[in-house]
């Protein structure tokens, strides 16, 4: 992974109020941290909190632990792609990983989104459903 293009310039999300079912909500979860620039396959990465991505039994254990250690951990791989045959129109694509160690070293769970151009002006964004390895 590399950051080399992030600059001082970049967008971000400090939190989300709001419906869970918009799509400005899917964006904040795909893409928390967006540079103000477009470098070719561009990769970089984004630390998450756990609370912002999972509502579970397993969370509230971990909260619980919270004061001995954190043993859940959330990061993100996000990349921009640009559409082969139409320039103007390109894709920020998402992985996200929640990690468990120490007691929760066999909890993994991955998520995948996307955020992609329709025309100039819209932007539609959405996350696959999580799956357990």
């Amino acid at each position: 992974m590399h950051n080399s293009g992030l600059t001082d310039k970049v967008f971000y999300f400090t939190s989300y109020i709001g419906k869970k079912n918009s799509a400005l909500y899917y964006f904040y979860l795909s893409a928390p941290i967006v540079p103000f620039i477009f470098e070719k396959d561009l990769v970089w990465t984004v630390p998450y909190s756990i609370t912002e991505l999972k509502s579970s039994k397993i969370l509230y254990l971990n909260e619980l632990l919270l004061l001995y250690k954190n043993y859940l951990s959330a990061n993100g791989i996000m990349k921009i792609s640009q559409s082969d045959n139409d320039d103007k129109h390109f894709s920020i694509e998402s992985n996200i990983r929640i990690e468990g160690e120490g007691l929760f070293k066999y909890y993994n769970e991955n998520s995948k989104g996307i955020i992609f151009t329709k025309n100039q002006s819209i932007f539609t964004a959405k996350i696959k459903n999580q799956e357990k390895l």
